[in-house]
């Protein structure tokens, strides 16, 4: 009985055989039942699990005995046949995907994205080609460099010949004559012009202000005029200048240039007109000359402590008292004036013409 247990458990595990059993025969048998196995797993392998991992944890990892018995070359063939089985399914698993992206649907996959608010790439190019696209809206007739000021001057010289609405006809003075322009967003605009002897040139003495904040113009900013062909409207459009220009003098307040000083009244703040002595204009602004009950205007020209020219009409009020009408309520605006400040006027030391002179702003405290 020794004998016998123990010859049963010397096996070679070599050579797959033991003493006492006939080696061709086990063999072949072996083999044909490891084929066996081998298929089988094979099989379930495929038709088992969908990932390649779960291919391999369920069917490549035989237990501990059966590795002991199997033959290496078995084992080589096996492995090479799960192998060849989970690369085929990700090739199909590819293919599958490549399908859902066909490239026929662009054209639909571009429709859901301009639905959802996508930028796509035409849109890009579109925009390009309206930038590309703006050109002058007819022929330059001239352009002008803005300054520091509250009203548009044209100078006579440039505009007679390249601008016809402002031509030799209107430069008597009497009357506003009207000009129309249009801007780059198809705005319309109506201004009211003068001929201004003093500086020989085209003032517009009404609706600059609104144009000039709507399209928040400021100096040094370039404005074009344009005629278009065929088209009786005169066009502008505008060239941005980064950065304020600073002023090219510094207006000189000498003490030996003063005028007057003029304490403002709540009234001239409140009901938007000055009211100047009529002593003082007869002093000081000597050229300002108006009959009474005329209702003329005359127009003078006041520069800041800033450099800005503010150009105001004047008119007699009555026998004692000379009024500033308009031009004050946007200097009072800008300036933050407010009854008991006092404001004083001076000679400039290179005036520009006989009406032209300067004023400062100061500030007082209301008395108790």
């Amino acid at each position: 009985m020794s004998e016998s247990r123990d010859s049963g458990a010397g096996l070679d595990h070599k050579g797959g055989k033991s003493s006492g059993v006939q080696p061709g025969a086990d063999e072949d048998e072996d083999e044909e039942e490891e084929e066996e196995k081998g298929k089988e797993v094979s099989r379930g392998g495929n038709e088992g699990s969908s990932t390649p991992k779960d291919t391999e944890e369920g069917a490549t990892k035989p237990s501990g005995e059966e590795n002991a018995v199997l033959p290496i070359k078995k084992q080589l063939q096996l492995q090479h046949s799960l192998s060849t089985t989970s690369h085929s399914q990700k090739e199909t698993d590819d293919q599958l995907v490549s399908k859902s992206r066909d490239p026929s649907d662009k054209k639909a996959n571009q429709e859901e994205a301009q639905a959802g608010g996508a930028i796509t790439d035409d849109d890009d190019d579109d925009d390009d080609e309206e930038e590309e696209s703006t050109e002058p809206p007819g022929i330059l007739l001239f352009e002008l460099q803005l300054t520091r000021s509250n009203r548009l001057l044209i100078p006579a010289k440039e505009s007679s010949e390249n601008f016809p609405p402002l031509g030799k006809d209107h430069r008597p003075t009497g009357a506003p004559g009207m000009l129309d322009l249009c801007d780059d967003e198809c705005n319309d605009w109506c201004f009211a012009f003068l001929y201004y002897k003093e500086e020989d040139s085209f003032m517009i003495i009404d609706g600059w202000d609104d144009f000039a904040n709507w399209h928040h113009l400021k100096s040094p900013d370039v404005i074009r005029f344009y005629k278009p062909p065929g088209d009786d409207e005169y066009h502008v459009q505008f060239e941005r200048r980064n950065g304020e220009k600073p002023p090219e003098e510094t207006p000189d307040f000498r003490t030996e240039n003063f005028l007057f000083p003029l304490e403002l009244t709540p009234s001239d703040i409140g009901y938007s007109r000055l009211f100047i002595p009529w002593k003082q204009v007869a002093i000081y602004f000597t050229d300002v000359r108006i009959l009474p009950l005329s209702r003329v205007k005359e127009t003078m020209k006041f520069t800041d402590e800033r450099s800005k020219d503010w150009y105001m009409d004047i008119i007699l009020y009555n026998s004692d008292y000379y009024m500033v009408i308009e031009g004050w309520v946007e200097f009072v605006k800008e300036h933050n004036l407010e009854a008991m400040n006092v404001i004083k006027f001076y000679k400039p030391v290179q005036p520009s013409h006989r009406k032209h002179f300067l004023i400062q702003c100061e500030r007082k405290r209301c008395r108790d």
